[in-house]
Formats: structure tokens, sequence, C-alpha cells
């Protein structure tokens, strides 16, 4: 296991942004290159966790398709923190979420039960816990990293994992990000200056259609 902050920065190199060449890649290489850096940072990672946001992603079942076989080998679980379960919960009895979303939350529940039960994921947190889903995570991240080497959290929330990161001190175990990608492996979450950021094109602006959506990178 990789101990110190730069053996662990030397590992999330493989996940910086990509050239254009690596853009130009085909979806099968690209894949291929994806299975790989799952494998390198699940290795490296004694705790890997999911929060709410990776639970419901599209790609969440074939993401665990791809990294449960590799756990398994090292006898280890996956992480879902009690709170997650609890706001699934939420979602699935929300009549304001779309029904896609509240059919995938009841699925990942469902399977949550079988894979607890299987040994494949393990529970985090106390049953009886009311705290929302977010701060109930990252006080769990606070207090494992004092008795994890290296922790790597899945989150699709960027805000999330700006806040986890904000927990990293020295003398303790690292905790990195990362999110779950189309191919259902891991990427890299973007530092704050590289994100793609939705805005609203302002409706007297002669350049614009009213009503459309433009992008920019900061």
């Amino acid at each position: 296991m990789m101990k110190s902050l730069r053996d662990y920065e030397n590992i999330m190199e493989l996940f910086a942004p990509q050239s254009q060449t690596c853009l130009n890649r085909s979806p099968e290489a690209a894949a291929r290159q994806s299975k790989e850096k799952m494998k390198f940072i699940a290795e490296q990672s004694e705790m890997i966790l999911f929060d709410t946001c990776a639970t419901v992603h599209p790609q969440f079942f074939s993401t665990m398709e791809h990294l449960l076989p590799i756990l398994q080998k090292q006898g280890r679980p996956a992480y879902v923190c009690v709170s997650t379960v609890k706001e699934l919960k939420k979602i699935v009895d929300n009549p304001g979420k779309q029904e896609a979303v509240r059919q995938r939350a009841e699925a990942v529940l469902h399977q949550l039960v079988k894979w607890e039960m299987a040994g494949q994921v393990r529970i985090l947190g106390k049953r009886g816990d009311r705290v929302f889903a977010d701060p109930k995570l990252i006080n769990q991240v606070a207090l494992l990293r004092h008795r994890v080497d290296a922790i790597l959290v899945v989150t699709n929330d960027y805000k999330l994992s700006d806040d986890l990161l904000a927990q990293q001190v020295p003398d303790s175990g690292t905790i990195r990000t990362v999110q779950i990608n189309r191919y259902g492996y891991f990427s890299n979450i973007p530092t704050p200056s590289r994100r793609v950021v939705r805005i609203k094109p302002k409706l007297n602006d002669a350049d614009s259609r009213p009503g459309a959506d433009a992008w920019t990178n900061l």
C-alpha cells in the first residue's frame, strides 16, 4: 500500500486531463485505458466509498461489475455510507424526481442488500443516524483518515469532492476522489479551473437564441 501523498499524486497523474491525442482515441481504446486505470487505483486504495450521486449514476451497475472482482481478489468490500442508503430511499419516495431516477435508486437499494449479504459491500454508519448524506459522508471520511492510509471516494458531485479534499491534513491517510465515466470506470474530477460550467445566455444577446444553453471552460 502506498503511504505518501506524493505516491498518491503520482497515481492520480494517470487521471490528468486528456490531450487532444487522447480525445481522438477510439471508444474501445478509451474503455481499455479506463479499465487499466480503475484496476491500478483500486489496488492502491485501502477503502473505496461511493456517495449518493455515484450510486444513481446510469453507469453505476457497470462500475460495480468492473470493480467488485478486483476487490474480491484482495478480500475487500466496497463501502457505502448509511446516509446514502437513506437518501436513495428518499429518492424512491419522491414523486418530484424523474421516474427513471426513482427506478434506478430502487434497483440500487435492492442490489445493495444482495451485495451486503454476499460481503461485497459494507454499509458504514449507524442505521439510526439522521444526518444528511453529504455532511455525514464528510464526517465519516474525516474520522476514517486517521485509521485508513488511502481513501478513495467515488462521486460525481464536484462540490462534495472539493469539500472532501479540504479534509486532507498532514500525518493522516490520503483522500482522493474520482467520478464514474461513460464506460463504467473511473475518471479524474477536473480541478475548478478546468471545469465546464453551464451558462444561460442573456435574452438580449444578439448571438444567442432565447432558451439555448452555452457552455464554457473556466
